[in-house]
């Protein structure tokens, strides 16, 4: 080979060799030994992964040595680039929906209301009139008629403010209540938790709300009365009634109605309908009537304990499988909008769902915030 060609041919080496340095270089910026071969089936020592990184092209070295003149080795490198791979991103975490039990009902559509007002026509006796159009206003307000022993032709309130929300008695009424003594009942109830209290000729007995909350009603005999313990979850209203009227015993349950986002109960001797926050009959045999209002307080159980150590509580032994002690309406009481269900018009003096003690003396209402209250 003449000097030329072997001139040539070294010049053409380097140049080779220069550009296999050059891509070495581009890699993690460490020192390579040009002279020893990287295995291409042995991975690299796993680092670090920023969220989003880029993964510098990996260089794969086969070295040979080649004679180019006596005494002379020259390193041949041959660089085989591995495509560039696509950058890795940390996966987006899924946003968190918040659980149905922390915020309010999805109310049902809103029913157009009959342009028709309504107005019962009551006689001296305190008798409601028969109304005659009352199928047209049950099948608009779609209340279910067919499922009900009920004189519907007999009512005080348009049916339009009545909304059916679920079947009757899918909320069950305790009618055949367990107690314990308050000893017994503070392992499971704290001091602080709500409880209505009721007392009869001596017969003190506590309705924790945990419970209540549940069910909504308890028939229940205390001091030999027969009595109607009450609760809305909704309206945050506790309320006991006498069961008697007209001296005929009534035991209620929940007729899965709403007037007012406040519970409809109903008789289950008449299939009467009545308004819970009034004691008011306001569909069927019994509307026009009021039941007779108990006083009750609504109090903690320390309290409760205190002024009546021997006192009866409500026990968990219901018959049913229910959370006792888990809100299912929790986040409702701080809601600002409009409240589950009221087709009423809200008054802006206070937020819809404000916690008030209501006073009715001489025909005058008043209600207290709980929030003045606790500043006075």
């Amino acid at each position: 080979m003449s000097l030329d060609k072997r001139v040539f041919r070294v010049l053409a080496v380097g140049v080779i060799v220069m550009a296999a340095m050059a891509g070495v270089s581009c890699g993690d910026g460490g020192a390579v030994d040009p002279t020893v071969a990287v295995d291409p089936t042995v991975a690299p020592p796993a680092t670090a992964m920023p969220a989003t990184a880029t993964i510098a092209p990996t260089v794969v070295i086969a070295a040979t040595v080649a004679p180019v003149a006596t005494n002379t080795a020259v390193v041949v490198a041959t660089p085989a680039v591995a495509p560039a791979p696509t950058p890795l991103t940390r996966p987006t975490p899924p946003v968190p929906t918040s659980s149905p039990t922390s915020t309010p009902p999805t109310p049902l559509p809103v029913l157009p209301t009959p342009t028709a007002t309504f107005e019962a026509a009551i006689d001296v006796d305190g008798r409601v009139a028969p109304d005659p159009d009352y199928e047209r206003a049950l099948r608009a307000a779609r209340l279910r008629p067919s499922e009900w022993d009920t004189d519907f032709s007999l009512h005080t309130v348009p049916y339009s403010e009545i909304r059916f929300v679920i079947p009757r008695d899918n909320i069950p009424s305790i009618d055949a209540p367990a107690f314990v003594s308050p000893d017994e009942a503070a392992e499971w109830l704290a001091d602080v938790e709500p409880v209505v209290a009721l007392e009869v000729g001596g017969d003190a007995r506590a309705y924790p709300l945990q419970i209540l909350t549940w069910h909504e009603i308890v028939n229940d005999e205390v001091g030999g009365m027969p009595v109607a313990v009450t609760f809305c979850p909704l309206c945050n209203s506790a309320i006991a009634f006498d069961r008697r009227l007209d001296g005929k015993l009534l035991e209620f349950g929940v007729s899965g109605n709403l007037r007012n986002s406040d519970l409809v109960m109903y008789d289950r001797q008449t299939q009467s309908w009545w308004q819970q926050f009034t004691g008011e009959g306001i569909v069927g045999k019994h509307a026009g009537r009021n039941l007779e209002l108990l006083p009750s307080l609504l109090i903690s159980f320390a309290d409760f304990r205190e002024a009546h150590p021997e006192g009866k509580v409500l026990s968990r032994e219901t018959g049913y499988s229910r959370n006792y002690g888990v809100n299912p309406y929790i986040g409702y009481d701080t809601f600002s909008g409009t409240p589950f269900l009221f087709g009423g018009n809200l008054d802006e003096r206070l937020p819809p769902v404000e916690r008030v003690i209501a006073v009715s003396e001489g025909g005058v209402d008043a209600a207290f915030p709980l929030s003045a209250l606790q500043e006075e």
